[in-house]
């Protein structure tokens, strides 16, 4: 797909990386509009017109003004089995926004795990999310849910093992 990048008239050029949903760069409303992600700990200041550049395309608008965005709130959480719940946000992205994101769990005995939202999960304010790395929820354990580089906020959101 070639090289991405962004960058204002205050910031060095950065890479940004797409992000990978089951259907291509095919929006929710059936359009091409291929999302990406910038990387780990980089944020757009709010107000600054950042240049868009990419060897792949032909960009009709090569230039945006950040404006700021909430986080995700997330609002519950319950499993399904011992690999995988079920994540509520309060609203509704209207997209497939979660692809790529990640939580972490802190269990009441001390144990911590990740998990993965699963792609193209989605439906409406609910989305899957899926241990990584073998993982496993234990009975009678409860597991506080954080979001991982802030793509959301809660508070003592908890997750009751199955």
């Amino acid at each position: 797909m070639g090289e991405r990048r962004i960058a204002s008239s205050a910031t060095a050029p950065f890479r940004v990386s797409p992000v990978l949903l089951s259907h291509g760069s095919q929006a929710a409303d059936g359009r091409q509009a291929p999302q990406f992600r910038l990387p780990a700990g980089k944020v757009l200041k709010p107000g600054v017109t950042y240049r868009v550049y990419a060897q792949w395309a032909e960009i009709d608008v090569k230039r945006f003004v950040a404006s700021e965005i909430a986080p995700f709130s997330l609002q519950s959480a319950k499993a399904m089995d011992e690999k995988s719940f079920e994540l509520q946000i309060r609203n509704d992205p209207q997209s497939d926004l979660l692809a790529g994101r990640s939580v972490g769990l802190k269990g009441s005995d001390g144990s911590t795990l990740q998990a993965q939202y699963r792609y193209s999960s989605r439906k409406g304010a609910v989305g899957i999310f899926d241990l990584t790395n073998g993982g496993t929820l234990k009975t009678n354990v409860s597991y506080t849910v954080t979001p991982l580089n802030n793509w959301a906020t809660a508070t003592d959101l908890v997750l009751q093992g199955k």
